[in-house]
């Protein structure tokens, strides 16, 4: 389980495709609801020792101090705690926190300059655009040079692997990065919600070649990239990861998130259409039954996917199968066929 810490639901910056509805830049905070949530999740035997994260919103707009109080107390019932930010707010005491509890940063970001044009304060505005992601290039290679475990997270679309020229320079920069110290690295693919967001998109021929192209060169480079990684996992017929092939519940996701007044929350990624509150039952949903005997019938990676992400469902409903589904599916061949050339081990049995 995961137990996300989001201490600010607001953000400061205007990223093209945010899911989040756009909130002023810093939320009022109750820091001693927020500990008292977590002291009673933890008390839950079955999330005790789950992994703590620091999200948002942007959780570096938080006071240093109310930051420093969280995640000392959460440092009582977690080993591994992290921090998802943008990357461009950092300071000396922000640095002496992360140094001090050990605590790996997420950093989100699309690639170089010309790469990284839908996220900052002003994608609308080049100059600041560029000015910002220089500034996240220098704070990653900073925590980095700090000795600080950084992973990165990117969003493909149409505007960083949508050619042949983009997607080079992309594999290009995730080099650089991993010469840095960068460890791990992520690729999500872009989800349209809105008007402004659709054109880029990535079209299902695309997105699948760019996956594939990105998972040959993990390999040349030896480099740390998911969803590969888990989905070659998933294949040898262990737990099924991430949580967006885990038949999720949005009702009550594997990931927990405690918000600003200490009220329990779902995974952020129902935050866009307003799905803040959890359900306190547990059950198994009824939309993999459904999907299973409908949308996905007689998927032969049905046991490893489920249908994907309810909150990347076709048509926006969360009841249908994830828009990527022959993406996915793509993928999961190609890695298929790659495994199967070097072990035996692929198992698609029943789980």
């Amino acid at each position: 389980m995961v137990i996300l810490l989001i201490p600010n639901l607001g953000c400061d910056h205007r990223c093209v495709y945010c899911f989040e509805e756009k909130k002023p830049a810093r939320t009022i905070v109750n820091v001693e609801a927020m500990k008292d949530a977590l002291k009673k999740l933890e008390e839950n035997p079955r999330l005790k020792g789950s992994y703590i994260g620091l999200h948002g919103g942007e959780a570096t707009l938080t006071r240093r101090e109310d930051l420093e109080e969280l995640i000392e107390f959460a440092s009582q019932y977690s080993k591994s705690i992290g921090l998802q930010t943008h990357g461009a707010t950092m300071d000396n005491q922000l640095l002496d926190l992360l140094c001090k509890y050990n605590m790996h940063v997420g950093v989100s970001i699309d690639g170089p300059e010309e790469l990284n044009i839908l996220r900052g304060p002003d994608p609308k505005d080049r100059i600041v655009t560029e000015k910002y992601t220089t500034k996240v290039h220098e704070n990653i290679k900073l925590l980095c040079d700090t000795g600080i475990n950084v992973g990165v997270i990117s969003v493909l679309h149409d505007a960083n692997v949508g050619t042949d020229s983009r997607l080079e320079k992309f594999e290009d920069w995730l080099v650089k990065l991993r010469d840095w110290g960068v460890s791990s690295f992520r690729t999500n693919l872009l989800f349209a919600i809105s008007e402004v967001s659709k054109p880029y998109e990535l079209s299902i021929e695309k997105a699948i070649g760019a996956w594939i192209s990105l998972y040959e060169f993990r390999k040349l480079y030896q480099l740390e990239i998911n969803p590969f990684m888990e989905m070659i996992q998933n294949l040898k017929g262990n737990k099924v990861a991430p949580c967006v092939y885990g038949q999720c519940d949005i009702f009550a996701t594997p990931t927990i998130s405690i918000l600003p007044d200490g009220s329990v929350g779902n995974c952020d990624r129902t935050f866009g259409p307003n799905y803040y509150l959890r359900s306190s039952c547990r059950s198994h949903p009824g939309r993999y039954r459904a999907l299973q005997l409908d949308q996905c019938k007689d998927c032969r990676y049905w046991h490893v996917c489920h249908g994907g992400c309810p909150m990347e469902g076709v048509g926006g409903d969360w009841r249908n199968k994830t828009r990527w589904c022959t993406v996915i599916y793509n993928l999961y061949a190609w890695i298929e066929k790659d495994l199967t050339g070097t072990f035996t081990e692929v198992n698609l049995g029943a789980r």
